[in-house]
């Protein structure tokens, strides 16, 4: 049994991560850090027993720990990711890993240096729909004589519409995606993010070839974009985004389109269409967007996470799809910043 804490107990951590981490078989939450008063109240109201500081250095002063699960904003997970691993404890962190190279190098050269794991949340791909559709794109379901296999993706189209930015837990904090030295950037981080490993799913995580992409603010006095699109070039095909905080409704929905059929996704369903047969539609009993916390797709994380932890083959793989989403995010802001055309990603 894995032993860990929380740093950073907002929103996400409170409705989405501890729910998980209470119903772990590999795992447990012994601790929580969080500066706000009210957070750790909140903390030990729905863990009681833990233990609640109010600094993680207060934290790592006081405990042994297996596990650090890093829920604070984007802007510092570098730094907190690199102090948990020189503490000696695996990181598991939220969305996005890093904002730009400098800091997923040093978390990258503090995974090594430690022989620790860093895994990066990338829930969405755990959602029922999405496993459902990845079993699809693999062909599993195909052995058991069910219906399964579009061939190798070439097209994928997706779009996640929102009314506004999530707010956060704290009033004297709620607004921290609307602070680029926090957030590090508005939807193509915060949504862009999800979507990117999302396209490493359909591409079979393939590593993509080059970004063009467009942001810009339909919201008077916003700080950051609210609005994104971009194209991602893979070697067999390309993805399409369109991202927006402004979009006047709540909605997710796109198609993967392969050589032998395509997949429609509408935030709560799939639909399989394959050349010369019935049409199959798999219904997931809940809406993508239905709302932010999704404990039931941690739990998949978690044991992704532990798997990492415990077999050699598997560690360094969420970094490896982290690098890779960081990537996008940064040829498509270069792209955006100059006005027109893609930009060339490298090797990893």
């Amino acid at each position: 049994m894995l032993t860990g804490a929380i740093v950073g107990f907002g929103k996400v951590a409170e409705h989405t991560h501890l729910p998980a981490w209470k119903g772990a078989t590999g795992a447990r939450i012994v601790a929580v850090a969080d500066p706000f008063p009210e957070r750790r109240a909140a903390a030990a109201a729905a863990l009681p027993g833990v233990r609640a500081y109010a600094t993680a250095a207060e934290l790592y002063a006081a405990e042994r720990l297996d596990f650090v699960d890093l829920c604070t904003p984007p802007a510092s997970h570098p730094e907190g990711i690199v102090e948990a691993l020189r503490r000696g404890a695996h990181v598991v962190c939220e969305k996005p890993l890093a904002i730009d190279r400098e800091g997923f190098g040093s978390i990258a050269r503090a995974a090594r240096e430690s022989e620790r794991v860093v895994y990066s949340v990338h829930n969405w791909k755990f959602a029922p729909l999405w496993r459902k559709v990845r079993a699809w794109l693999a062909g599993e379901e195909e052995a058991r004589g069910e219906p399964a296999g579009i061939g190798p993706a070439t097209c994928f189209t997706w779009s996640a519409l929102r009314v506004s930015s999530d707010r956060g837990a704290v009033a004297t904090a709620s607004d921290w995606r609307l602070r680029p030295e926090v957030a590090g950037g508005g939807v193509f981080v915060d949504h862009g993010w999800h979507a990117f490993y999302l396209c490493q799913a359909a591409f079979g995580g393939a590593r993509p070839r080059s970004v063009s992409a467009r942001l810009w603010t339909v919201q008077e006095g916003l700080p950051l974009e609210d609005t994104a699109a971009a194209t991602i070039s893979y070697p067999g095909g390309e993805a399409q985004l369109f991202l927006s905080w402004a979009a006047g409704i709540r909605r997710n929905h796109g198609v993967i389109t392969g050589q032998d059929g395509a997949i429609l996704l509408e935030d709560e369903r799939a639909v399989l269409l394959r050349r010369g047969r019935e049409a199959v539609t798999w219904n997931a009993g809940e809406a993508l967007s239905a709302h932010s916390h999704h404990p039931d797709w941690f739990g998949p994380v978690i044991e992704d996470f532990v798997r990492e932890t415990r077999e050699p083959a598997a560690r360094g793989l969420s970094l490896r799809e982290a690098e890779a989403c960081l990537a996008i995010l940064l040829a498509g802001r270069e792209s955006a910043g100059r006005g027109s055309g893609p930009v060339e990603i490298g090797p990893a």
